[in-house]
C-alpha cells in the first residue's frame, strides 16, 4: 500500500503525517480552553473588573484573549508577566529579540475570508472596494503565538521606564 503525499511551498508531507500534525493542534486547542474554562471558574466579578483595570493597555486584543494570557502565566508562574504581548514578527520588526528559550503564549487569531462577488470581475473602483471590504466575514479562529514584553531583550528598558513614569506621576 503506497501513501498519498501533499505538498504544500516545497515541501511533501504524508498523510499520516498531516493527519498527526491536525490532532496535534486539535489537542493544543483543547487544552488551551480547557485552561481557560479552569481559569474562569477561579474568578469573581471584583477580579475581572480588575483584570480589565490593569490590562487595558492591551487595547488589540480580545478580554478573552487577555484572560487567556493570565490564565497561562498563573499556570507557569510567570511572576514578571506584564501584559505588552506582541507576535515573534512585531517584535523582531522593532529589533527586539525574543529570550533563548521563552516559550510563547497562545491567542485566539480571528481568521477573516473574502466574499468575492463573482458577476463583478472588473476592476474595482473606491466604492467597490470599500464595499468588498465590508463583505469580509468571520471564518474561523487559529491559534497564535505570541510574546510577553518580560521575555524579551527590552525588559530591563521597559521596567526603568515604567518606574520613571511612576515617579513622575507621584
Amino acid at each position: 500500500m503506497t501513501t498519498k503525499s501533499i505538498s504544500k511551498h516545497n515541501k511533501s508531507f504524508a498523510i499520516a503525517q498531516k493527519e498527526q500534525y491536525k490532532q496535534k493542534r486539535e489537542a493544543e486547542k483543547r487544552e488551551i480552553q480547557d485552561l481557560y474554562t479552569k481559569f474562569l471558574d477561579k474568578k469573581t466579578i471584583q477580579d475581572f473588573i480588575g483584570i480589565i483595570a490593569n490590562y487595558k493597555q492591551l487595547h488589540n486584543y480580545s478580554i478573552r484573549n487577555i484572560l487567556l494570557l493570565l490564565a497561562q502565566s498563573e499556570k507557569r508562574e510567570h511572576k514578571e508577566f506584564v501584559g505588552v504581548v506582541n507576535s515573534f514578527t512585531n517584535w523582531k520588526k522593532q529589533n527586539i529579540q525574543i529570550l533563548k528559550g521563552s516559550k510563547a503564549y497562545k491567542v485566539r487569531v480571528p481568521i477573516f475570508t473574502k466574499n468575492i462577488d463573482e458577476d463583478s470581475i472588473k476592476p474595482a473602483t473606491e466604492k467597490k472596494e470599500k464595499e468588498e471590504e465590508q463583505k469580509k466575514t468571520l471564518s474561523y479562529f487559529k491559534l497564535g503565538n505570541v510574546f510577553d514584553i518580560s521575555l524579551t531583550s527590552e525588559y530591563s528598558n521597559y521596567i526603568k521606564e515604567q518606574e520613571q513614569i511612576d515617579k513622575i506621576i507621584m
